[in-house]
């Protein structure tokens, strides 16, 4: 059983416990997509404790420092919200929710609506939806589920399977939903944990010609240093950086030469 298969099982017991509704999010809500769009190309940083790759990243009370230094520089904040192998939770939502005003996307393996409705509930402006674990009807409702609850999605592909699975899942949705999707692309094999650029570089012509070239593209994964940046800012509108700027002891600095190399591609 590979890493995913484990993570999704986990995820079963614990969606299985979660109650299916929860407090609406009361304070306005800033746009993920207008966030990436504006970006040009985007930093969207994140917050991670743990990974199954890297191992431990940031102690929980260095929390309110990377948060405060995102804020300044990021156009919009990852937050993990798995606590079994991520080290996150809603919880850490929440609580970076109440330390910024930047739009904040909800890093999770979803794999139901209560899921979604808790993302929402404690501020996140966009859920995390990936096409690996899920089929096209699933990822038809679930898009639909996160645009009632003024959610954008980053709807993330990996290879040509999960690029025909979003397509598919896109023409079933109505014209509005349609507008609330930021597509990613994850260099990460899920299965392997192996990082190749190569993927968004191969991969992102083929979501253009497929999906539009109009809709935002973000890539995932491996982005940790400026010469990455500028590799791949030909083919995508904003990047998601996490285990570069967790791992390094002036993330500060490094943050500030992505955006630069983000400015000047």
């Amino acid at each position: 059983m590979s890493i995913l298969d484990r993570i999704v099982e986990t995820k079963k017991a614990e969606v299985a416990r979660m109650s299916a509704s929860a407090p609406a999010f009361r304070a306005p809500r800033k746009s993920f997509i207008e966030a990436i769009r504006r970006g040009k190309p985007a930093i969207i940083a994140e917050v991670k404790p743990k990974s199954p790759s890297a191992g431990e990243l940031i102690a929980i009370d260095r929390v309110p420092r990377i948060v405060e230094i995102y804020d300044r520089l990021a156009a919009a904040i990852s937050v993990l919200c798995d606590e079994t192998y991520f080290g996150g939770g809603y919880g850490l939502l929440a609580r970076v929710a109440s330390l910024t005003g930047r739009p904040l996307l909800a890093k999770e393996f979803v794999i139901d609506r209560k899921q979604v409705v808790m993302a929402s509930s404690l501020g996140a402006s966009a859920v995390l939806l990936v096409a690996a674990i899920l089929d096209g009807p699933e990822l038809t409702a679930l898009i639909r589920d996160a645009a009632g609850l003024d959610c954008d999605v980053l709807l993330e592909l990996h290879d040509e399977d999960d690029l025909s699975k979003a397509a598919a899942a896109i023409a079933a949705l109505g014209a509005t939903e349609r507008q609330r999707i930021v597509l990613g692309i994850n260099n990460r094999n899920l299965d392997s944990l192996e990082i190749d650029l190569r993927t968004t570089e191969l991969l992102a012509p083929l979501v253009r010609e497929r999906l539009g070239g109009d809709r935002p593209l973000v890539a995932e994964s491996g982005i940790d240093s400026p010469e990455a940046c500028r590799r791949l800012a030909p083919w995508v509108d904003g990047f998601l950086v996490g285990t570069g700027l967790l791992r390094s002891s002036e993330p500060e600095e490094l943050l500030c030469s992505l955006v630069h190399a983000c400015d000047h591609a």
